[in-house]
């Protein structure tokens, strides 16, 4: 009996060891995803914004070069930035993923199932009676009549 405790108390922690490392690795995942999500909406907005000043600018001089405007410029080089750490922050995902994809997918059988025997006696169960309505008293009248 006290090889069976020890086995099952050995199998508890390795699962648990196992459950924590596994969540450990997708909690890193989902944060680098999150920043990625979080430099592509920034990107977005930084687009927004140059297409705003570059409307306000045309508005009010048409026909002036936009590229030569600081304030355009500014907003096409932070773009930039922003699309470069997004792709750095993807390759570091990347390579993450891949070098953890076998915790996030490693279940080995001999680990996580134990063989267990039980022996189950099976007894036959009675249906209860059921309340009968009604319909049910006449339709029995019926056919003791006939």
């Amino acid at each position: 009996m006290a090889n069976l405790w020890d086995d099952v108390k050995s199998f508890i922690q390795k699962t648990t060891d196992k459950a924590s490392e596994r969540f450990d690795t997708e909690t890193t995942l989902w944060k680098m995803h999150r920043s990625i999500v979080t430099l592509q909406k920034e990107v977005e907005t930084q687009k927004f914004e140059l297409g705003k000043k570059t409307y306000d600018q045309l508005k009010a001089e048409p026909g002036t070069d936009i590229s030569k405007k600081s304030d355009v410029t500014e907003l096409v080089s932070k773009i930039d930035d922003l699309i470069k750490q997004i792709d750095e922050k993807q390759k570091e995902y990347d390579v993450f993923k891949t070098e953890n994809e076998e915790k996030r997918t490693d279940t080995p059988q001999e680990e996580t199932s134990a063989e267990v025997e039980v022996e189950v006696e099976l007894t036959p169960v009675t249906p209860k009676k059921t309340a009968t309505t009604k319909s049910t008293k006449k339709s029995e009248k019926n056919e003791k009549a006939e």
